[in-house]
Protein backbone atom coordinates (compact mmCIF):
# COMPACT_ATOMS: atom_id res chain seq x y z
CA UNK A 1 0.00 0.00 0.00
CA UNK A 2 1.99 3.60 -0.80
CA UNK A 3 1.78 5.97 2.03
CA UNK A 4 3.28 9.02 0.23
CA UNK A 5 1.35 11.54 0.83
CA UNK A 6 0.77 13.76 -2.01
CA UNK A 7 0.89 17.57 -1.86
CA UNK A 8 -2.53 19.59 -1.58
CA UNK A 9 -0.68 22.21 -3.94
CA UNK A 10 1.47 23.34 -6.36
CA UNK A 11 3.23 26.81 -6.94
CA UNK A 12 5.13 26.80 -9.79
CA UNK A 13 8.64 23.96 -8.77
CA UNK A 14 7.49 24.35 -5.28
CA UNK A 15 4.86 21.34 -3.44
CA UNK A 16 2.56 22.11 -0.67
CA UNK A 17 2.29 19.57 1.69
CA UNK A 18 -0.60 19.64 4.73
CA UNK A 19 0.36 19.28 7.81
CA UNK A 20 1.43 15.75 8.65
CA UNK A 21 -1.53 13.33 10.22
CA UNK A 22 -0.94 13.17 13.97
CA UNK A 23 1.71 16.17 14.18
CA UNK A 24 0.61 18.44 17.52
CA UNK A 25 2.22 21.52 15.36
CA UNK A 26 -0.01 21.50 12.46
CA UNK A 27 2.24 23.32 10.17
CA UNK A 28 2.19 23.20 6.11
CA UNK A 29 5.51 22.03 4.48
CA UNK A 30 7.11 22.91 1.06
CA UNK A 31 9.29 21.00 -0.61
CA UNK A 32 11.17 21.88 -4.13
CA UNK A 33 14.72 20.56 -5.78
CA UNK A 34 17.43 23.09 -5.84
CA UNK A 35 18.86 24.45 -9.67
CA UNK A 36 22.10 21.98 -8.28
CA UNK A 37 19.44 18.99 -8.00
CA UNK A 38 19.64 19.20 -4.17
CA UNK A 39 16.42 18.28 -2.18
CA UNK A 40 14.99 21.24 0.17
CA UNK A 41 12.12 21.62 2.71
CA UNK A 42 10.75 23.91 5.33
CA UNK A 43 7.56 24.55 7.41
CA UNK A 44 5.24 27.31 6.01
CA UNK A 45 2.26 28.30 8.49
CA UNK A 46 -0.68 26.63 10.02
CA UNK A 47 -2.77 28.13 7.22
CA UNK A 48 -2.62 27.27 3.63
CA UNK A 49 -2.70 30.75 3.07
CA UNK A 50 0.69 31.39 4.59
CA UNK A 51 1.67 28.28 2.32
CA UNK A 52 1.02 29.19 -0.47
CA UNK A 53 2.31 33.10 -0.36
CA UNK A 54 5.81 31.57 0.86
CA UNK A 55 5.38 29.22 -1.76
CA UNK A 56 5.47 31.81 -4.81
CA UNK A 57 7.91 33.74 -2.96
CA UNK A 58 10.13 30.73 -3.45
CA UNK A 59 8.68 29.80 -7.42
CA UNK A 60 9.81 33.05 -8.06
CA UNK A 61 12.93 32.92 -6.96
CA UNK A 62 13.86 29.07 -8.37
CA UNK A 63 12.56 31.15 -11.85
CA UNK A 64 15.26 33.52 -11.84
CA UNK A 65 17.76 30.32 -11.50
CA UNK A 66 19.90 30.31 -14.95
CA UNK A 67 21.88 27.26 -14.36
CA UNK A 68 22.81 24.76 -11.36
CA UNK A 69 25.33 27.31 -10.30
CA UNK A 70 22.67 30.08 -9.62
CA UNK A 71 22.88 28.39 -6.11
CA UNK A 72 27.04 29.81 -5.74
CA UNK A 73 27.34 32.82 -2.76
CA UNK A 74 27.84 36.09 -3.89
CA UNK A 75 31.12 36.42 -1.96
CA UNK A 76 32.73 32.71 -4.03
CA UNK A 77 31.09 34.70 -8.00
CA UNK A 78 33.24 37.77 -6.47
CA UNK A 79 36.25 35.72 -5.80
CA UNK A 80 35.88 33.93 -9.24
CA UNK A 81 35.37 37.15 -11.05
CA UNK A 82 38.54 38.65 -9.63
CA UNK A 83 40.79 35.69 -10.09
CA UNK A 84 40.12 35.60 -13.82
CA UNK A 85 41.62 38.99 -14.17
CA UNK A 86 40.34 40.45 -17.23
CA UNK A 87 37.06 42.83 -18.43
CA UNK A 88 33.68 42.23 -19.24
CA UNK A 89 34.22 44.20 -21.87
CA UNK A 90 36.83 45.65 -24.02
CA UNK A 91 37.29 42.42 -26.08
CA UNK A 92 38.67 41.05 -22.20
CA UNK A 93 40.95 43.55 -21.58
CA UNK A 94 43.62 41.99 -18.78
CA UNK A 95 43.17 44.64 -15.47
CA UNK A 96 45.96 46.57 -13.97
CA UNK A 97 46.75 45.52 -10.57
CA UNK A 98 45.52 49.16 -9.10
CA UNK A 99 42.39 48.63 -11.27
CA UNK A 100 42.34 45.24 -9.64
CA UNK A 101 42.42 46.67 -6.43
CA UNK A 102 39.51 49.37 -6.33
CA UNK A 103 37.51 46.68 -7.88
CA UNK A 104 37.94 44.29 -4.94
CA UNK A 105 37.15 47.28 -2.79
CA UNK A 106 34.18 48.42 -4.90
CA UNK A 107 32.73 44.76 -4.28
CA UNK A 108 33.72 43.25 -1.29
CA UNK A 109 32.31 46.50 0.43
CA UNK A 110 29.08 46.85 -1.69
CA UNK A 111 28.18 42.89 -0.80
CA UNK A 112 29.41 42.79 2.97
CA UNK A 113 25.91 41.43 4.71
CA UNK A 114 25.00 39.75 1.46
CA UNK A 115 27.71 37.96 0.84
CA UNK A 116 26.08 34.67 1.31
CA UNK A 117 23.35 35.89 -0.52
CA UNK A 118 23.10 33.16 -3.53
CA UNK A 119 23.04 34.12 -7.28
CA UNK A 120 19.77 33.56 -8.14
CA UNK A 121 18.45 35.87 -5.25
CA UNK A 122 20.20 38.84 -6.59
CA UNK A 123 17.57 41.10 -7.92
CA UNK A 124 17.46 44.94 -7.97
CA UNK A 125 15.91 45.37 -4.79
CA UNK A 126 19.35 43.29 -3.32
CA UNK A 127 21.51 45.74 -5.89
CA UNK A 128 20.08 48.92 -4.45
CA UNK A 129 20.61 47.93 -0.80
CA UNK A 130 24.14 46.88 -1.57
CA UNK A 131 24.97 49.85 -4.04
CA UNK A 132 23.44 52.38 -1.36
CA UNK A 133 26.36 51.09 1.23
CA UNK A 134 28.37 53.73 -0.47
CA UNK A 135 29.14 56.96 1.64
CA UNK A 136 29.28 59.70 -0.81
CA UNK A 137 27.59 60.22 -4.32
CA UNK A 138 30.69 58.67 -5.98
CA UNK A 139 31.34 55.78 -4.47
CA UNK A 140 27.35 54.83 -5.28
CA UNK A 141 28.92 55.59 -8.67
CA UNK A 142 31.83 52.87 -8.37
CA UNK A 143 29.77 50.43 -6.41
CA UNK A 144 27.17 50.59 -9.74
CA UNK A 145 29.62 50.41 -11.75
CA UNK A 146 31.67 47.58 -10.19
CA UNK A 147 28.39 45.47 -9.70
CA UNK A 148 27.23 45.95 -13.31
CA UNK A 149 30.20 44.16 -14.06
CA UNK A 150 30.14 41.58 -12.09
CA UNK A 151 26.47 40.69 -13.33
CA UNK A 152 27.55 40.95 -17.19
CA UNK A 153 30.54 38.42 -16.68
CA UNK A 154 28.22 36.74 -14.44
CA UNK A 155 26.08 35.69 -17.24
CA UNK A 156 28.51 35.27 -19.60
CA UNK A 157 30.35 32.88 -17.80
CA UNK A 158 30.75 29.43 -18.58
CA UNK A 159 28.93 28.95 -15.22
CA UNK A 160 25.79 31.21 -16.15
CA UNK A 161 25.65 32.27 -12.43
CA UNK A 162 23.51 35.20 -13.73
CA UNK A 163 20.04 34.61 -16.08
CA UNK A 164 20.16 37.81 -18.75
CA UNK A 165 17.27 39.47 -16.96
CA UNK A 166 19.89 39.75 -13.61
CA UNK A 167 22.37 40.99 -15.82
CA UNK A 168 20.50 43.44 -17.25
CA UNK A 169 19.17 45.05 -13.60
CA UNK A 170 21.63 47.87 -13.81
CA UNK A 171 21.51 49.66 -16.99
CA UNK A 172 23.78 52.48 -17.48
CA UNK A 173 22.65 55.97 -17.41
CA UNK A 174 19.61 54.28 -15.06
CA UNK A 175 19.00 55.48 -12.05
CA UNK A 176 21.21 55.26 -8.49
CA UNK A 177 19.89 55.29 -4.88
CA UNK A 178 21.04 57.73 -1.86
CA UNK A 179 24.17 56.62 0.12
CA UNK A 180 22.04 54.79 3.26
CA UNK A 181 24.58 56.04 5.57
CA UNK A 182 25.88 59.40 3.80
CA UNK A 183 29.42 60.52 5.05
CA UNK A 184 29.63 64.09 6.26
CA UNK A 185 28.21 66.31 3.74
CA UNK A 186 31.21 68.46 2.49
CA UNK A 187 30.81 71.23 -0.35
CA UNK A 188 31.32 70.10 -4.01
CA UNK A 189 34.02 71.41 -5.76
CA UNK A 190 33.28 74.47 -8.36
CA UNK A 191 33.54 74.45 -11.50
CA UNK A 192 33.54 76.40 -14.76
CA UNK A 193 30.27 78.35 -15.95
CA UNK A 194 29.08 76.39 -19.51
CA UNK A 195 28.16 78.32 -21.96
CA UNK A 196 25.04 76.83 -24.16
CA UNK A 197 25.70 73.96 -26.19
CA UNK A 198 29.03 72.83 -24.14
CA UNK A 199 28.98 69.06 -23.87
CA UNK A 200 28.33 67.96 -20.36
CA UNK A 201 31.85 67.33 -19.41
CA UNK A 202 33.63 70.07 -21.53
CA UNK A 203 36.82 71.17 -19.81
CA UNK A 204 36.87 75.00 -20.29
CA UNK A 205 39.99 77.38 -19.59
CA UNK A 206 38.13 78.42 -15.97
CA UNK A 207 38.82 74.64 -15.30
CA UNK A 208 42.36 74.90 -15.84
CA UNK A 209 45.00 77.09 -13.86
CA UNK A 210 46.05 80.11 -15.90
CA UNK A 211 49.24 81.66 -16.38
CA UNK A 212 49.94 83.75 -12.83
CA UNK A 213 48.14 80.92 -10.95
CA UNK A 214 50.58 78.48 -12.86
CA UNK A 215 53.88 80.68 -12.15
CA UNK A 216 52.77 81.42 -8.63
CA UNK A 217 52.78 77.90 -7.50
CA UNK A 218 56.03 76.98 -9.36
CA UNK A 219 57.94 79.95 -7.65
CA UNK A 220 56.51 78.41 -3.73
CA UNK A 221 56.94 74.58 -4.84
CA UNK A 222 60.70 75.73 -5.58
CA UNK A 223 61.63 77.02 -1.86
CA UNK A 224 60.46 73.28 -0.93
CA UNK A 225 62.11 71.40 -3.67
CA UNK A 226 64.81 73.66 -5.07
CA UNK A 227 66.02 71.32 -7.59
CA UNK A 228 63.33 71.20 -9.37
CA UNK A 229 59.80 72.85 -7.73
CA UNK A 230 59.09 75.49 -10.22
CA UNK A 231 59.97 72.94 -13.60
CA UNK A 232 57.67 70.36 -11.54
CA UNK A 233 54.67 72.78 -12.36
CA UNK A 234 55.19 73.61 -15.40
CA UNK A 235 56.44 70.34 -16.70
CA UNK A 236 52.73 68.99 -15.58
CA UNK A 237 50.90 72.09 -17.55
CA UNK A 238 52.97 72.00 -20.65
CA UNK A 239 53.48 67.59 -21.20
CA UNK A 240 50.04 66.72 -19.50
CA UNK A 241 51.74 63.83 -17.34
CA UNK A 242 49.45 62.83 -15.05
CA UNK A 243 50.64 62.89 -11.40
CA UNK A 244 51.68 59.21 -11.28
CA UNK A 245 53.30 59.16 -14.44
CA UNK A 246 55.83 62.33 -13.74
CA UNK A 247 56.86 61.54 -10.99
CA UNK A 248 58.26 58.24 -11.69
CA UNK A 249 60.23 60.30 -14.46
CA UNK A 250 64.23 59.75 -14.64
CA UNK A 251 66.82 61.76 -16.29
CA UNK A 252 67.00 58.57 -18.97
CA UNK A 253 63.27 59.05 -20.33
CA UNK A 254 64.07 62.44 -21.17
CA UNK A 255 65.21 62.46 -25.51
CA UNK A 256 65.88 66.02 -26.03
CA UNK A 257 68.04 65.50 -28.94
CA UNK A 258 65.93 62.52 -30.09
CA UNK A 259 66.35 59.17 -29.75
CA UNK A 260 65.86 55.62 -31.86
CA UNK A 261 62.48 55.93 -32.27
CA UNK A 262 61.70 59.99 -32.77
CA UNK A 263 64.39 62.70 -34.26
CA UNK A 264 62.28 65.62 -31.58
CA UNK A 265 62.42 66.44 -28.18
CA UNK A 266 60.36 64.42 -25.91
CA UNK A 267 59.73 62.07 -22.95
CA UNK A 268 59.14 58.77 -22.91
CA UNK A 269 56.34 57.68 -20.24
CA UNK A 270 56.90 53.77 -20.63
CA UNK A 271 55.21 54.44 -16.69
CA UNK A 272 53.44 55.09 -13.41
CA UNK A 273 53.57 54.86 -9.56
CA UNK A 274 50.94 51.84 -8.18
CA UNK A 275 49.28 54.02 -5.73
CA UNK A 276 48.23 51.02 -3.94
CA UNK A 277 51.99 49.34 -4.13
CA UNK A 278 54.29 49.22 -0.89
CA UNK A 279 57.41 50.68 -0.25
CA UNK A 280 60.41 49.25 -1.65
CA UNK A 281 62.74 50.27 -4.91
CA UNK A 282 61.55 52.21 -7.67
CA UNK A 283 60.71 49.12 -10.04
CA UNK A 284 58.33 47.45 -6.65
CA UNK A 285 56.55 50.47 -7.15
CA UNK A 286 55.82 50.45 -10.67
CA UNK A 287 53.20 49.53 -13.21
CA UNK A 288 51.99 50.14 -17.03
CA UNK A 289 50.27 54.08 -17.81
CA UNK A 290 46.72 54.08 -17.30
CA UNK A 291 44.84 52.42 -20.20
CA UNK A 292 48.40 50.33 -20.43
CA UNK A 293 49.03 53.42 -22.79
CA UNK A 294 53.04 54.28 -23.54
CA UNK A 295 53.16 56.80 -25.56
CA UNK A 296 55.61 59.79 -26.56
CA UNK A 297 54.97 63.78 -25.28
CA UNK A 298 56.46 66.47 -27.56
CA UNK A 299 58.63 69.00 -24.91
CA UNK A 300 58.31 72.58 -26.22
CA UNK A 301 60.83 74.81 -26.06
CA UNK A 302 58.55 77.57 -23.98
CA UNK A 303 55.99 77.27 -21.82
CA UNK A 304 52.16 79.14 -21.99
CA UNK A 305 53.91 81.21 -19.43
CA UNK A 306 57.08 82.30 -20.71
CA UNK A 307 59.29 79.46 -19.19
CA UNK A 308 62.21 78.15 -21.10
CA UNK A 309 60.92 74.94 -20.46
CA UNK A 310 63.26 73.14 -22.82
CA UNK A 311 66.37 74.54 -21.35
CA UNK A 312 64.96 73.48 -17.44
CA UNK A 313 64.63 70.15 -18.42
CA UNK A 314 67.94 69.58 -19.60
CA UNK A 315 69.45 71.59 -17.15
CA UNK A 316 67.36 69.04 -14.56
CA UNK A 317 68.34 66.12 -16.48
CA UNK A 318 71.80 66.68 -16.24
CA UNK A 319 71.83 67.42 -12.48
CA UNK A 320 70.04 63.92 -12.05
CA UNK A 321 72.37 62.10 -13.35
CA UNK A 322 75.51 64.62 -11.01
CA UNK A 323 72.92 63.43 -8.57
CA UNK A 324 72.76 59.66 -9.39
CA UNK A 325 76.43 59.14 -9.54
CA UNK A 326 77.08 61.25 -6.07
CA UNK A 327 74.41 59.12 -4.71
CA UNK A 328 72.14 61.54 -3.37
CA UNK A 329 69.15 60.50 -6.37
CA UNK A 330 69.98 56.70 -7.27
CA UNK A 331 67.35 56.56 -9.90
CA UNK A 332 68.20 59.54 -11.39
CA UNK A 333 64.94 60.97 -10.58
CA UNK A 334 63.81 64.40 -12.35
CA UNK A 335 61.07 65.04 -9.38
CA UNK A 336 62.45 63.43 -6.61
CA UNK A 337 61.60 63.86 -3.05
CA UNK A 338 64.42 65.60 -0.69
CA UNK A 339 66.08 62.81 0.15
CA UNK A 340 66.20 61.60 -3.48
CA UNK A 341 63.59 58.81 -3.18
CA UNK A 342 59.95 58.30 -5.27
CA UNK A 343 57.70 60.42 -3.96
CA UNK A 344 54.71 59.38 -2.19
CA UNK A 345 51.22 60.82 -3.32
CA UNK A 346 49.90 61.58 0.53
CA UNK A 347 53.50 63.45 1.35
CA UNK A 348 53.38 65.01 -1.82
CA UNK A 349 49.68 66.58 -1.70
CA UNK A 350 50.83 67.68 2.36
CA UNK A 351 53.26 70.37 0.52
CA UNK A 352 50.89 71.19 -2.74
CA UNK A 353 47.66 71.68 -1.37
CA UNK A 354 48.95 74.35 1.51
CA UNK A 355 51.24 75.70 -1.29
CA UNK A 356 47.91 76.37 -3.36
CA UNK A 357 45.63 78.39 -0.48
CA UNK A 358 48.55 80.05 -0.03
CA UNK A 359 49.38 81.38 -3.60
CA UNK A 360 45.52 81.85 -4.44
CA UNK A 361 44.35 78.89 -6.43
CA UNK A 362 40.39 78.73 -5.63
CA UNK A 363 39.51 76.37 -2.61
CA UNK A 364 36.55 76.08 -0.12
CA UNK A 365 36.47 75.73 3.65
CA UNK A 366 34.52 73.40 5.65
CA UNK A 367 34.37 72.18 8.91
CA UNK A 368 32.82 68.85 9.74
CA UNK A 369 30.95 67.76 12.92
CA UNK A 370 33.62 67.41 15.27
CA UNK A 371 34.89 71.49 14.63
CA UNK A 372 37.46 69.87 12.20
CA UNK A 373 38.91 72.11 9.32
CA UNK A 374 38.51 70.69 5.74
CA UNK A 375 39.30 72.37 2.63
CA UNK A 376 37.43 71.43 -1.34
CA UNK A 377 40.16 72.42 -4.09
CA UNK A 378 38.25 73.70 -7.01
CA UNK A 379 41.35 73.35 -9.00
CA UNK A 380 44.05 70.85 -7.91
CA UNK A 381 46.99 69.14 -9.24
CA UNK A 382 45.30 67.39 -12.05
CA UNK A 383 44.10 70.46 -13.65
CA UNK A 384 47.34 71.39 -15.04
CA UNK A 385 46.79 68.56 -17.18
CA UNK A 386 43.81 69.63 -17.93
CA UNK A 387 45.81 73.30 -19.11
CA UNK A 388 48.11 71.19 -21.31
CA UNK A 389 44.87 69.87 -23.44
CA UNK A 390 43.65 73.17 -23.87
CA UNK A 391 47.09 74.58 -24.95
CA UNK A 392 46.89 71.70 -27.47
CA UNK A 393 43.51 72.44 -28.66
CA UNK A 394 43.36 76.16 -28.10
CA UNK A 395 47.15 77.40 -29.22
CA UNK A 396 48.67 74.75 -31.05
CA UNK A 397 45.83 73.69 -33.07
CA UNK A 398 45.77 69.67 -32.38
CA UNK A 399 43.46 67.27 -33.79
CA UNK A 400 41.75 64.96 -31.69
CA UNK A 401 43.54 61.69 -32.97
CA UNK A 402 46.87 63.92 -32.13
CA UNK A 403 45.52 64.63 -28.69
CA UNK A 404 45.02 61.21 -27.73
CA UNK A 405 47.67 59.64 -28.64
CA UNK A 406 50.09 62.41 -27.00
CA UNK A 407 47.93 62.58 -23.87
CA UNK A 408 47.69 59.03 -23.45
CA UNK A 409 43.00 59.46 -23.63
CA UNK A 410 41.47 56.17 -23.66
CA UNK A 411 39.43 56.97 -26.98
CA UNK A 412 38.43 59.60 -28.50
CA UNK A 413 34.70 60.19 -27.23
CA UNK A 414 36.49 61.30 -24.11
CA UNK A 415 38.81 63.91 -25.88
CA UNK A 416 35.97 65.15 -28.09
CA UNK A 417 33.64 65.86 -25.48
CA UNK A 418 36.15 67.47 -22.97
CA UNK A 419 38.49 69.48 -24.62
CA UNK A 420 36.48 70.13 -28.83
CA UNK A 421 32.81 69.98 -27.58
CA UNK A 422 32.27 73.91 -26.60
CA UNK A 423 29.37 76.47 -26.77
CA UNK A 424 31.44 78.27 -29.33
CA UNK A 425 31.80 75.99 -31.91
CA UNK A 426 28.23 75.06 -31.74
CA UNK A 427 26.83 78.70 -31.46
CA UNK A 428 29.52 79.83 -34.42
CA UNK A 429 28.23 76.89 -36.43
CA UNK A 430 24.31 77.76 -35.91
CA UNK A 431 25.15 81.59 -37.06
CA UNK A 432 26.34 80.67 -40.31
CA UNK A 433 22.58 79.83 -40.92
CA UNK A 434 20.64 83.15 -40.17
CA UNK A 435 23.27 85.01 -43.07
CA UNK A 436 21.38 85.92 -46.09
Amino acid sequence: MNTRQEPVDQVGAVSIYAPAPGSTKNYFRLRWEEPDGSRKGTTAGRRIEEARAKATALAIRLSRAASPHAVVSMHDIVEAYLAQGRSPYKNKFVWQQTHMDQLRNSLTRSIEGDENLQAMDITREVLDRMRARGGTDNMVKAYTSALRGLLRWGYQASEHYFSPQQAELLPKGGVRPAPTSPSQVRPYRNTGVRLSGDSIDYISNEDAPDAPLTVSLGDTLQDYFTSWGRLGVEFAANAGARWGEQFQLTAYDIHLDGCTERKFAHVHIDHQINARAKAGSRASRLTLPKGKKRRIVPIAKTSFTGYALREAVRARQTAALAEQEEGTNVDALMFPSVTGLMLWHSSFSDVIRPAMRAVGWPFQEWNDDEGKVHYVHDLVWHSLRHRFARICVDDRNLKPGQLMAIGGWENLDTVNQRYYHSGDDNINGAAEHFED
